[in-house]
């Protein structure tokens, strides 16, 4: 297993995930090897 960062389609690093690289996987963006990923995380709002 290796950890993948899901990144979205802005090109912002929304989750982190341990796949195989094997088994099907669906995810709404494309999956990056974390070690690889230069991704950003996108700033969460904070509520008011």
């Amino acid at each position: 297993m290796q950890r993948y960062v899901v990144v979205d389609a802005d090109g912002y690093a929304v989750n982190v995930v341990l796949w195989d690289g094997e088994t099907p996987f669906g995810a709404d963006g494309e999956l990056v090897l974390e070690s690889e990923c230069k991704a950003i995380p996108r700033e969460q709002e904070q509520p008011e």
